[in-house]
């Protein structure tokens, strides 16, 4: 488990740099947001079936970035949709390519998602624990004073399987997915 999870931190990092030298942006396609922190619940998203996240906005040189970490729950449990309760955090590290208030959304991310009382006992293969990658391409449309957004992205889970060792490659799953966010910045 922890040679997969090296592996994993290493290539989230990798990405993020390849990721980054596309954030170099011409400065009069944006217009400078005065309030850099935003809370935003995303519907689907990085963690079913939603979150709750705090987002900073950053520029290094050029560069446009944000960095978001989140938290989601699902206390209940029902027997049609969720056999199972769940306990979800989630980070992840994002390069804004901005054009005036519409701005494309291009970053990684990593979840981690506690199952507990598992009506069925058999999520994955017996796990209580997941852990998932994954990565994004978005769009955000600002309102005109910068001060709320709403922003939809195409978020596939790639499912790591990080409780068997010897054979971490052979039950990873791949799932398309997305999600949408509406947030506030302050």
């Amino acid at each position: 488990m922890k040679l997969t999870i090296k592996k994993l931190l290493v290539f989230f990092i990798f990405s993020v740099f390849v990721n980054s030298s596309n954030c170099q942006i011409n400065n009069s396609l944006f217009i400078n947001i005065e309030h850099t922190n935003s809370i935003s619940i995303e519907l689907f998203g990085n963690t079913a079936p939603y979150s709750i996240n705090y987002e900073k906005i950053f520029r290094i040189n050029d560069a446009i970035f944000s960095g978001r970490i989140g938290i989601s729950t699902l206390p209940f449990k029902t027997a049609y949709f969720y056999d199972f309760r769940e306990i979800g955090l989630l980070s992840e590290f994002s390069c804004l390519i901005p054009f005036s208030r519409h701005i494309l959304e291009l970053g990684n991310g990593i979840s981690y998602l506690f199952l507990f009382d598992n009506i069925n006992k058999e999520i994955g293969v017996n796990n209580s624990d997941l852990l998932f990658f994954i990565p994004r391409i978005g769009y955000r449309f600002y309102d005109k004073n910068f001060n709320r957004y709403l922003k939809i992205g195409f978020t596939p889970i790639i499912i790591l399987d990080v409780n068997e060792e010897g054979d971490e490659w052979n039950n990873n799953v791949f799932i398309p997915f997305g999600g949408i966010a509406y947030g506030f910045n302050f």
